[in-house]
């Protein structure tokens, strides 16, 4: 008799089992994978483009962009949406960068620009920038302010940062890059920081420059 209970027991649980895999399968969703409308796909391009633009400026984007509005999570953030709304031109797919609407930092900056400000170029791949004092500065514009410059090659889509590199009243700078960028042609972007970081210009796009050796 125990051996007939034995064997009904482990038959029901045998029939139980498979009726539960039955019902798990049947449970399971059937998920459709739909292509992403012309919209998506041009909200997702020019993100991924002022992304991937921005990023090569990360480190002057977290100082320039300090004093953005809380609702922005990340100096980032706001940069990128910042670029989104004016700095991105073309017709889809086609993207690209408008360079000289592109900003490095939040609104006109609470110090001076440089004054009369100008680029060119001499051998071996040297940028001389020169720039003039305003007579009256801003209140918190001072001769110590830094200078911070962030060039690019839309060639090779390499960024250079170049931090602290004159003080304001230096009034020049001779910038020596790499001679190997000989022929390779440069946006260049500058704007000036105070000494604690807390006061900055607003960005002036200096135009684009090709190095010679």
């Amino acid at each position: 008799m125990a051996k007939r209970k034995k064997k009904l027991l482990l038959g029901f649980f045998e029939y139980t089992g498979s009726i539960g895999k039955k019902k798990k399968e049947e449970s399971k969703e059937v998920k459709i994978s739909r292509p992403p409308t012309v919209k998506q796909m041009e909200v997702r391009l020019k993100f991924a483009l002022a992304t991937r633009f921005l990023a090569k400026a990360s480190s002057l984007i977290e100082i320039g962009f300090r004093k953005a509005p809380t609702r922005y999570s990340t100096e980032m953030n706001c940069a990128v949406q910042y670029t989104l709304a004016n700095a991105i031109t073309g017709e889809f797919p086609n993207y690209y960068i408008d360079y000289p609407k592109v900003v490095l930092n939040y609104g006109d900056g609470d110090s001076d620009d440089a004054r009369q400000a100008s680029i060119s170029v001499s051998a071996r791949c040297i940028v001389n920038i020169a720039w003039q004092l305003y007579p009256y500065p801003r209140k918190e514009s001072a001769t110590c302010d830094q200078l911070m410059i962030f060039l690019y090659c839309e060639k090779t889509d390499q960024g250079i940062v170049v931090e602290r590199t004159a003080k304001r009243d230096s009034l020049k700078l001779a910038l020596q890059l790499q001679t190997a960028f000989s022929g390779y042609k440069f946006h260049i972007w500058m704007f000036f920081m105070s000494e604690n970081a807390k006061h900055v210009s607003h960005t002036q796009y200096m135009g684009e420059v090709t190095l010679i050796n």
